[in-house]
């Protein structure tokens, strides 16, 4: 049961950890998560809370997830977050 809560809440810590330090900031945050595999009904509710919580708390928040369970897939997914300059990768 804990496996079960344990991704939503790490998400949720994350994006109030970003919230409390850039408070100061003029710009909204932008927070990127990458999962294992997307398109799965797992990781579709949890797209649908991070962008309802990053809605809620100021955050551009969206998540990102590969067709298929591919590590090189995940880490191209991370360098492109990167290159667009997200201020917070998940993984």
């Amino acid at each position: 049961m804990l496996k079960r809560f344990a991704a939503p809440l790490l998400g949720a810590a994350v994006l109030a950890a970003t919230i409390a330090g850039s408070a100061l900031a003029d710009d909204k945050p932008t927070m990127g998560i990458v999962v294992k595999i997307g398109g799965i009904p797992w990781f579709n509710a949890m797209e649908a809370g991070i962008t309802a919580e990053g809605e809620a708390l100021g955050v551009d928040a969206v998540m990102i997830g590969p067709t298929s369970a591919d590590p090189a897939l995940q880490v191209r997914a991370i360098e492109d977050l990167i290159a667009k300059g997200v201020d917070i990768i998940g993984v």
